[in-house]
């Protein structure tokens, strides 16, 4: 993937928020870090000691016009390159959770480059954040191999998080590319490895819940569902990935009312692209399913805004074929075929083979002018009340 410059990335960053109605998202001080990391990369390994203390007695000076207060993150206090690649990469997550994709990669590849040659643990770190950017923007065997990379630097250093962090991204690729089974024998491999402590067994229940859940295994699906509930009570944006996934569980099931509340938390609680557009394409299907056409032109309008500004091609691909349901299923046959040609393209490019499967199925029905499935799966799915409401309870319990 082409490294943009840090001032090219933060303005194609910049331009894309302002378009969706808040550049206030992305701060000054996140250029600043981008730059940091870029001049770390391109200092000789060894003036790179001599370049940071530099900057650290700059800052006696000048305080917050000093260099050192782009890296100011709480936690970290920066003292070498290793503290100062460790705030880089805590950065670039911030940067990549608001979808500043365009300065995260920037920022965490600089980082790796500054310590290529350094300790396994931190080039790792920066490797499995740079990783994450490149599977959301679509670059799935980069992302591949810089995981794999992540991995072998975490055994090498002993780091069992890092280890376990670098093959949740395995199995993320794993389910985009539509290989569900994958998908959650390396989650199962990640919760084994991952401290008891570490805040990333949420994202392995998360990951092993949509999983099952497009098996139809509702009952494991609503097992790691509770579990990583639990798990993610301090981070909004995992919360709302579960309620997210709770929410399409209940939609399955015929639960329309809870469904609809839980795709609004979702919303509530979270900005993050992997969350926004499942919620909006969940809320276009049940807004064709109740025959509400007006609220379906309302949602479709905004996931258009948001696909067409986003830079994360699974997401849309997906949130492109769930909308062509919703028109399918509204008896809007146009509208159908244009969103599934836009979603299918998508996914044959970059490999997203179970949206590809799923746009093939769907183009036959659209030919055919069949009549649109029921979404009452509760008998086909083996679902017991109990687990019905206990998915109900979950879900309105956020909203």
């Amino acid at each position: 993937m082409l490294m943009l410059a840090p001032f090219a990335a933060f303005s194609q960053d910049a331009d894309v928020l302002a378009a969706l109605g808040d550049s206030s998202l992305l701060p000054m001080r996140w250029l600043a870090a981008a730059q940091v990391a870029a001049r770390l990369a391109d200092a000789r390994p060894n003036d790179r000691a001599e370049l940071l203390r530099t900057w650290s007695e700059q800052q006696h000076d000048e305080g917050s016009d000093g260099v050192w207060s782009a890296l100011n993150v709480p936690g970290i206090p920066v003292r070498d390159i290793k503290s100062a690649v460790r705030a880089l990469c805590a950065i670039g997550e911030e940067m990549e959770r608001v979808g500043a994709l365009n300065l995260a990669y920037t920022t965490v590849t600089h980082a790796r480059i500054a310590v290529i040659k350094g300790p396994a643990d931190v080039r790792g770190l920066a490797a499995v954040q740079q990783a994450r950017v490149l599977r959301q923007l679509g670059y799935h065997e980069e992302a591949s191999d810089t995981y794999e990379a992540a991995r072998l630097d975490g055994k090498k250093a002993n780091d069992p998080e890092l280890m376990g962090r670098a093959l949740l991204g395995e199995a993320a690729l794993a389910a985009q590319q539509g290989n569900v089974p994958r998908a959650l024998k390396t989650a199962q491999k990640a919760i084994k490895i991952l401290p008891l402590d570490s805040s990333y067994i949420a994202d392995a229940h998360i990951t092993m819940m949509a999983a099952h859940s497009k098996q139809g295994n509702v009952g494991s699906a609503l097992e790691h569902g509770w579990h990583a509930y639990d798990e993610s009570a301090q981070d909004r944006d995992r919360r709302a990935s579960v309620i997210g996934n709770l929410a399409t569980l209940a939609f399955r099931m015929g639960r329309v009312t809870a469904a609809r509340r839980g795709y609004v938390a979702a919303l509530g609680l979270s900005e993050a692209e992997r969350i926004v557009l499942p919620s909006l394409a969940g809320l276009a299907l049940l807004s064709a399913i109740t025959r509400d056409l007006d609220e379906l032109r309302v949602v479709a309008h905004r996931i258009e805004l948001r696909a067409a500004m986003s830079v994360q091609p699974y997401e849309v691909a997906r949130a492109l074929f769930e909308l062509a349901e919703a028109w399918q299923q509204a008896g809007q046959r146009e509208e159908a075929e244009q969103c599934l040609t836009r979603a299918r393209d998508l996914a044959l490019r970059h490999g997203f083979h179970e949206v590809a499967f799923r746009a093939d199925l769907l183009g036959e029905a659209l030919a055919a002018v069949t009549t649109p499935p029921s979404i009452d799966a509760t008998a086909e799915l083996g679902v017991t009340r109990f687990e019905e409401l206990a998915i109900e309870h979950v879900v309105l319990a956020e909203v």
